[in-house]
């Protein structure tokens, strides 16, 4: 692992490349939210714990999939870390809080997230826009950039539907995720 030491680790979600990645429709290196250079665990003691997290929706998906017995709605939300390699950090690795949140119900749209982001931003008196994007683990045309007072910091959106298979959920979600040190 470049960078960290034992106690940072602790602060941070290890999770398996495929898990990132592979089962969100992101690559590592793309540019887009989740698709930065993982950090990686040197001897991993399981492949399920291979990398340092870059973003905090699969960690919130796997919860959604482990928790199909549960009733619906499931609405859930996380203020975490994320990290990436980064070659301009004397570390080389460039970690952040990230805010993250699913809407998981038979009605759950793109609007429903909106509501929930423009409360947050509300609260902290963020002026928020969200002008259309695409990103390979939400719908396209249901998908916007997450804009806090006029800088670019996440994504919104409707999980596309190979996701939601690929996680055994039956109805859809939507999701935003964005930097937490845009509402300081």
């Amino acid at each position: 692992l470049v960078g960290l030491g034992f106690e940072d680790l602790l602060n941070f979600h290890m999770i398996s490349r495929e898990e990132n990645f592979d089962r969100l429709d992101i690559a590592p290196g793309e540019d887009a939210l989740g698709g930065g250079r993982p950090v990686t665990i040197r001897q991993p003691y399981s492949e399920a714990y291979e990398i340092l997290r870059t973003w905090a929706l699969p960690s919130l998906l796997l919860v959604l999939e482990n928790n199909t017995h549960r009733e619906y709605p499931q609405h859930l939300s996380e203020i975490g870390l994320a990290a990436a390699l980064d070659e301009s950090e004397n570390t080389g690795v460039a970690e952040h809080r990230t805010v993250a949140a699913v809407l998981a119900d038979t009605e759950a749209s793109y609007d429903d997230a909106r509501s929930r982001l423009q409360a947050v931003a509300g609260a902290f008196d963020a002026e928020l826009e969200t002008p259309p994007t695409t990103h390979p683990t939400f719908i396209d045309g249901r998908t916007a950039e997450v804009v806090l007072d006029g800088e670019t910091v996440g994504v919104i959106g409707e999980i596309h539907p190979k996701v939601l298979v690929e996680h055994d959920l039956e109805l859809p979600v939507a999701a935003f995720e964005f930097r937490l040190d845009a509402l300081q």
